[in-house]
């Protein structure tokens, strides 16, 4: 799963109110960064498009990672 792919995921959540994905997209977070929370950090989308993408990409774990 590359960075293109991880950013349309999350557009299409967020414009969809898709919020199981949201959450699933915070648990590989959090898998990184167990203080993380999508809710607390939802204005800071530099943060989020940094940090979600570089962290997904980097996730070897089949559990959170489905495409």
């Amino acid at each position: 799963m590359d960075e293109t792919q991880i950013k349309i995921m999350l557009r299409i959540a967020r414009e969809a109110g898709n919020f199981s994905e949201l959450k699933r997209l915070e648990k590989i977070m959090r898998f990184h960064d167990p203080g993380f929370s999508y809710a607390k950090l939802r204005q800071q989308k530099k943060y989020l498009n940094q940090s979600i993408f570089e962290k997904v990409k980097s996730t070897n774990n089949g559990k959170y990672i489905s495409a």
